[in-house]
């Protein structure tokens, strides 16, 4: 609703009454923006309404004199969500899935427990972290028949060969409960990296309780509930191997091509010995003992660091470790991360770059390459780096947002918009993911698809980016009086923006000339149109304009003939390809979609 309010008129200094919108008790707050006139001078003035009780009020002819005054009664103690940066982003799962939140804080447990975790917890969170070469893996398994004993012995076996340092405590399995020292098996577990659960009718039994308030009994069900409680804090990785045929507990979840899980299955003759071999091989080699427990400390100061907001000597920290222990990827990751943090995206790639050398499936290595890369502007590596976490997890909306970025800067708009889409349905949070789409619908010529985007962003967030692209995509949509408006909120968030000048005198021209709105941005259209790729499961929406055009299957970019028989994508360097017109053709192929992972190309 409207209400009437006296103010000082930015045309004639004098006192009049103008009319602003203002929340209807107990109501939406729907209408932010009003057409006024001031009753002095008869100047047409434009009143804009803010979420924290201001308004703001400028001559329709000069939006950028805008003044700002505070209501008497308003919704000035509404709290918006807090900033939402670009490094928070970057904080997703990795490709092995872990329990958490209620997985994990769901039953009641022993008091005696229940205090040794949390002491040993506390003296782990304040101390180093042990460098993950040789990895510490911890094996779990219910005590059996001499047959299975005789698998699992051959399992650890099989892990010390390959370089791990294994927990296997043979006769612990043996003792009752009663005789185990609590601290000291909430210990073992804790100086481990991997917790490796051996998955059979034996151990099921004594992992799944009957309910909240009859949990199960044992060392057990002791051991594996310290290993979630770690693993809640990011301290330890649970990993599972399925020997029988039992079906999984809540915790665990099979590893399928695409989808993150934790759980290997093994029943098949051979399997163990080739999940150790490909899945339990260190990267790197242990460092000399005096090096490495320099560079744990090293590391446990960057952490320090970082958590009193020193973000450059977390950095400087994490070099001189990486210095120390450049054969093995700790440090050389924490380098990466604190470089990125420092905003210094040149040493972020070379540091990333290093680590993958050593661990090449290293997800979090593979981010923050991608997300340097395309803070350089470098699309092709930003773009390979994201397109190898996307095969690793389909549902890794950051991968999918910088393959949209990539794919934007390289005038492929419709596929970007593709992906973006599906990024902006995983991080709804993420202003800047909100924008990016954004950029990619107004070069598209869609403005008004590109103002939806930019309002799910400005609701997080009303940063200058999300302002300004605003004003213009209000220009190109035709609504010049949207535009007025957020350009008066940028005049009064941002006065010292620089794009407040350049708007101001495109909407003066516009303003004075006849025509249609002007278009601020270039515009990729497709020239021509054979039919559209589509998906039954995301709004994709690709257009091929020859019988010879392709899709890349990693990133999902169109690749015009002719083709080089053998090569990658351009982009991506992915393989795959899709012929899209075969998904309609008289013998029906089905493709996945390469923009969300789990629908099936269409084309029409």
């Amino acid at each position: 609703m409207l209400k009437d309010v006296e103010i000082d008129c930015p045309a004639c200094g004098k006192r009049t009454k103008a009319a602003v919108p203002v929340p209807e008790p107990g109501g939406r707050f729907e209408q932010r923006g009003a057409m006024t006139t001031c009753r002095a001078c008869k100047t047409r003035l434009i009143t804009q309404t803010f979420e924290d009780g201001t308004f703001a009020v400028a001559p329709f002819d000069n939006p950028s004199a805008a003044t700002s005054v505070r209501l008497a009664e308003s919704a000035a103690d509404r709290r918006g969500p807090a900033p939402f940066a670009l490094g928070d982003i970057m904080r997703i799962p990795p490709t092995v899935w872990q329990p958490r939140g209620r997985l994990v804080a769901q039953f009641d447990h022993r008091p005696e427990w229940t205090e040794a975790l949390a002491a040993v917890l506390a003296k782990k969170q304040a101390a180093p972290r042990p460098l993950s070469v040789p990895p510490r893996i911890f094996i779990s398994y219910r005590w059996g028949t001499p047959e299975s004993d005789r698998w699992v012995a051959r399992l650890h076996e099989e892990l010390v060969a390959r370089g791990n340092d294994v927990v296997f405590d043979r006769d612990v399995q043996q003792r009752p409960q009663a005789a185990v020292w609590v601290p000291e098996l909430v210990a073992r577990v804790a100086d481990c990296h991997i917790f490796l659960a051996v998955l059979d009718t034996g151990y099921v039994e004594r992992i799944t309780p009957r309910s909240r308030n009859q949990s199960p009994e044992g060392w057990v069900w002791d051991e594996f509930q310290t290993a979630l409680a770690f693993a809640q804090e990011g301290l330890i990785q649970i990993l599972a191997l399925l020997r029988e045929d039992v079906p999984l507990p809540t915790w665990f979840r099979p590893f399928q091509p695409g989808v993150p899980g934790n759980t290997f299955d093994v029943r098949a003759t051979g399997e163990r010995a080739r999940v150790v071999e490909r899945f339990f091989t260190p990267h790197g080699i242990a460092p000399e003992p005096a090096r490495g427990r320099r560079a744990m400390a090293l590391l446990h100061e960057s952490r320090q660091a970082e958590a009193r907001g020193d973000a450059t000597a977390a950095n400087a920290l994490a070099a001189e470790a990486a210095a120390l222990i450049p054969e093995i990827p700790d440090g050389h990751l924490r380098e990466a991360e604190t470089a990125y943090a420092c905003r210094r995206p040149p040493e972020a790639l070379t540091a990333a770059r290093r680590v993958l050398a050593i661990e090449p499936g290293s997800e979090r290595a593979l981010l923050l390459g991608s997300a340097a890369a395309a803070d350089l502007q470098e699309w092709e590596t930003c773009m390979a780096f994201a397109r190898l976490l996307v095969e690793r997890d389909r549902g890794n909306h950051n991968a999918r947002f910088l393959l949209g970025r990539g794919l934007n800067a390289r005038d492929q708009v419709e596929p970007a918009i593709a992906q973006l889409e599906v990024a902006r349905k995983g991080l709804p949070h993420a202003p800047q993911v909100h924008g990016e789409a954004a950029a990619a619908y107004r070069r598209a010529g869609r403005p008004a698809d590109a103002m939806k985007c930019l309002e799910d962003g400005l609701e997080r967030d009303r940063r200058e980016p999300l302002l300004v692209n605003y004003v213009a995509a209000a220009i190109e949509a035709n609504q010049g009086m949207t535009a007025v408006q957020t350009l008066q909120e940028l005049a009064r968030r941002f006065p010292q923006s620089g794009f407040l000048a350049p708007l101001t005198e495109v909407l003066t021209r516009w303003a004075t000339t006849e025509g249609p709105p002007p278009v601020l941005t270039k515009v990729v259209r497709p020239k021509e149109r054979l039919g559209t790729v589509g998906c039954d499961a995301c709004p994709a929406a690709i257009t091929i304009a020859s019988e010879t055009d392709l899709l890349c299957a990693g990133c999902g970019a169109v690749r015009s003939a002719p083709h080089q028989a053998g090569a990658g994508c351009r982009l991506c360097g992915a393989d795959g390809r899709i012929a899209p017109q075969l998904a309609a053709g008289p013998i029906r192929v089905s493709w996945v979609c390469p923009y969300c992972g789990t629908g099936s190309v269409t084309f029409g």
